[in-house]
């Protein structure tokens, strides 16, 4: 059973520009499957001259217990962790009919969902937003965020009732 997707490799993007995957993310969840995303780097430490170029560009952030290896196995499977090049995700909640997102200083905010659905905001050294999940309802969507230099998080799939 897969539990996730690339929605980006530093590595794939550093040697051939190829790096992004959401778009395979966002086929599965619209052909129904539940399967979560991640980013990586795989730090081949190929990449020409510079041997560090391909690492570093993506990983992601788990939320567990304790930083052991059992713990961070089991809230990877649980789906409890987000994906970055470096923003950081602090939290997203439901509430009320919102979804709401802190994360760290980015340039814009969204959430987005099968097809165009989409909701947004964008702004200088922005650390909050609240959406409306009512175009979202009964399905999916996902939450991402892009800092100043162009680097995003990218949060797993919520399935809003």
């Amino acid at each position: 059973m897969s539990h996730a997707v690339e929605v980006y490799n530093h590595t794939s993007q550093v040697l051939n520009a190829r790096g992004g995957g959401s778009y395979y993310l966002d086929d599965l969840l619209n052909s129904g499957r539940r399967i979560n995303a991640l980013a990586c780097d795989d730090a081949h430490f190929v990449a020409g001259e510079d041997q560090n170029r391909d690492a570093f560009g993506g990983w992601v952030m788990v939320k567990a217990s304790v930083n052991e290896p059992d713990a961070l196995v089991e809230a990877l499977k649980r789906g409890h962790y987000y994906s970055s090049q470096g923003p950081r995700i602090e939290d997203i909640r439901i509430e009320g009919g919102a979804i709401i997102i802190e994360t760290s200083a980015v340039f814009q905010i969204s959430v987005v969902g099968r097809a165009s659905r989409n909701e947004k905001l964008s702004g200088t050294d922005m650390t909050k937003a609240r959406f409306p999940l009512d175009k979202f309802k009964g399905d999916w969507c996902r939450v991402v965020a892009i800092d100043e230099a162009g680097k995003i998080a990218w949060s797993n799939p919520i399935y809003p009732q």
